[in-house]
C-alpha cells in the first residue's frame, strides 16, 4: 500500500475557507505567470545579444544590453517612488511645485548611454 500525498495547492486549500482558496490559487497563478514572464525577458534579452554582437561584437553588445537593462530599471523605480510620493502627498499641493532632484544611479545611467552612444556613432561614421 503506497501513501498518496495531494498536491501543495490542495494540501493547502483543505485548511482553507473557500475565499482563502482564490486568493491561493490567484497567487499561484499570478507566480507562475511571473516565473514564465521573467523566462521569456530572459529569452528576448539573449536574442537582443545574439544579434547585436554580430554588429558591434560581443563587448559592446553586452555593455549596451547591460545599460539598456540598468536604464529600464532606474526608470521604473523612479516612476514607482513617483507613484509612492504621489500617494503619499495631498492634492492640497500647487502644481507648479519643483521637480524632485535626479539622483546619482540614473544620472550615471544616461552618461553612460550617451557616452556609448556617441562611441557607436563614431564608429559607425569612421
Amino acid at each position: 500500500m503506497t501513501l498518496r500525498h495531494p498536491p501543495p495547492a490542495e494540501a493547502l486549500g483543505r485548511g482553507l475557507g473557500s475565499g482563502a482558496r482564490a486568493v491561493v490559487r490567484r497567487a499561484m497563478l499570478m507566480t507562475t505567470a511571473g516565473v514564465i514572464g521573467a523566462s521569456g525577458c530572459g529569452f528576448v534579452v539573449f536574442a537582443a545579444f545574439s544579434a547585436l554582437r554580430l554588429l558591434v561584437g560581443t563587448e559592446i553588445s553586452a555593455l549596451g544590453i547591460g545599460i539598456a537593462l540598468l536604464l529600464l530599471a532606474g526608470l521604473l523605480a523612479r516612476h514607482a517612488r513617483g507613484l509612492e510620493a504621489e500617494s503619499a502627498r495631498g492634492d492640497d499641493l500647487p502644481l507648479d511645485a519643483p521637480l524632485p532632484q535626479t539622483d546619482p544611479a540614473t544620472l550615471a545611467v544616461f552618461t553612460a548611454a550617451f557616452v556609448l552612444g556617441r562611441r557607436l556613432a563614431d564608429r559607425w561614421r569612421g
